[in-house]
């Protein structure tokens, strides 16, 4: 969250930790993150580094699923609170949509399940309001999800999480198999939401460029770890940590001449597999002999912007 900020948090990590006892892997290492209200914030990260491990535990906070450790409050709310009101939407990677019921009918379910007090013509009037609101025209409210494109879809999908009428959406790579195009129209989509709804976005992917003109915050994740924090533009502009350096370098430009793309060396080390020390230090090009004997910490290196390497001023 901006330092600067005197809004209200919509979600607060603090220590975060997840430790699967069955197969002795600890996924997640001492997240910290906060949103707050109206903010949009991206989590980059790879596959494999903890991304979706964390979407899990909000989804089954104060469940026997949720953190090892640590704490996860959305508004503030306890998890036992967060039983009885939960003020936020979830759009998972693999969502789909039930096959027998039509477009409206899916987007109908949420108030079924919550058993909410909003009476029918209500309900009926919000989701006509918010298939409005993604894009969706009238034709198509009678489809069948089969009938629908993949961006369809994902916009039946969006409007289904916001049926709550929820103050924090979170979306887990939710461009996933959607080509470029609808792509940016799913992230701008995002966007405008965010400012016509006043409520924060949390998306997680792991493509940094579809985030550069939405996001406001970006916080980039490597082996179960936050390593770097920053304003989406100054990130953009000037990564700090290695990690997130060799991830921009990797990404070639609109007008990039190369017949090859500038590759990360090695693979992120698997759960249960990390290395002592800093995570990054086997594939990072600056890495000294320390690097390997103790995890660094996140620190604040300039305003609002935090990174977790000891030598992230050396290029």
């Amino acid at each position: 969250m901006d330092p600067q900020s005197t809004l209200p948090v919509a979600i607060r990590l603090t220590n975060v930790k997840k430790h699967f006892k069955d197969r002795d892997v600890e996924a997640l290492d001492g997240i910290d993150l906060e949103v707050a209200q109206g903010e949009f914030l991206s989590l980059i990260g790879p596959s494999g580094s903890g991304k979706s491990t964390l979407l899990e535990l909000m989804g089954d906070i104060g469940d026997e699923g949720g953190p090892s450790d640590g704490e996860i409050l959305i508004e503030e709310k306890t998890p036992q609170e967060l039983r009885q009101a939960r003020g936020y939407g979830i759009v998972f990677q693999d969502s789909t949509l039930f096959p027998w019921y039509r477009v409206f009918e899916n987007c109908l379910l949420p108030f079924r399940i919550a058993k909410t007090k909003l009476r029918k013509e209500g309900q009926v009037k919000r989701i006509e309001s918010l298939l409005e609101m993604v894009g969706l025209d009238r034709k198509f409210w009678s489809y069948y999800p089969k009938e629908l494109s993949g961006g369809m879809n994902q916009r039946v999908l969006i409007a289904q999480a916001l049926a709550g009428n929820p103050r924090l959406l979170v979306a887990d790579e939710p461009t996933t198999a959607l080509d470029v195009t609808i792509q940016a129209q799913i992230i701008e989509l995002l966007g405008r939401l965010r400012q016509q709804l006043g409520m924060a976005i949390l998306l997680i992917t792991h493509n940094l460029g579809i985030v550069g003109d939405v996001a406001d915050q970006v916080a980039v994740m490597y082996a179960g770890q936050i390593v770097e924090t920053a304003p989406a533009r100054e990130l953009l502009q000037r990564p700090l940590h290695p990690y997130t350096r060799a991830l921009m370098n990797s990404v070639p430009g609109l007008d990039a001449d190369a017949d090859r793309l500038t590759a990360i060396p090695g693979a992120v080390p698997r759960l249960g597999a990390f290395p002592p020390g800093c995570r990054f230090a086997p594939r990072c090009p600056i890495a000294k002999a320390e690097c390997s004997e103790k995890i660094p910490e996140l620190l604040e290196v300039e305003p609002g912007r935090f990174v977790r390497c000891p030598f992230w001023k050396n290029e």
